[in-house]
C-alpha cells in the first residue's frame, strides 16, 4: 500500500472546492433540514453520492440525523463510472483530499474487504 492521498476529484464541479464555500454551502444544506426522533441508535444509512445539487438536500436530512451520535465507520458504496471491473474497487493509499481535510482509510477494513472480495 502507498503513502499517498488520492486528490479531490470533482471538486468545483460536484461541490465547492474551497473549504470557506463548501462549510457554508453544507450550512445551507442542513439548515433546510428537520429532524426527526428515532428510539433506536442508527446503526446504517443509506445516503446519494451525487453532486450537491442534485442529492444535497436528501444527504443533508440523513446527516441531520446523525448529529450528536458517534461514527465509528463511514463505507462509500459508488458505481465506477468510467470502467467496469469484477470485484471491489478499494483505493489503496492512505486518504481522501477534500477541502475540508484530509480522511484517512480505515486500513483494517480495506483489507479485510479485499480478503472477502
Amino acid at each position: 500500500m502507498s503513502d499517498t492521498y488520492r486528490p479531490c476529484a470533482v471538486c468545483g464541479g460536484f461541490y465547492p472546492s474551497e473549504s470557506v464555500e463548501l462549510k457554508r454551502e453544507i450550512k445551507k444544506l442542513l439548515d433546510r433540514t428537520v429532524t426527526r426522533s428515532i428510539p433506536a441508535p442508527i446503526r446504517g444509512m443509506i445516503l446519494p453520492h451525487a453532486g450537491y445539487m442534485y442529492s444535497g438536500v436528501t444527504s443533508a436530512h440523513g446527516f441531520a440525523q446523525l448529529q450528536g451520535q458517534q461514527c465509528d465507520v463511514v463505507v462509500i458504496v459508488a458505481p465506477s463510472h468510467r470502467e467496469y471491473f469484477d470485484g471491489v474497487s478499494v483505493y489503496p493509499g492512505e486518504g481522501y483530499r477534500t477541502p475540508l481535510g484530509s480522511v484517512m482509510v480505515n486500513k483494517k477494513l480495506r483489507t479485510k474487504l479485499l480478503e472477502i472480495s
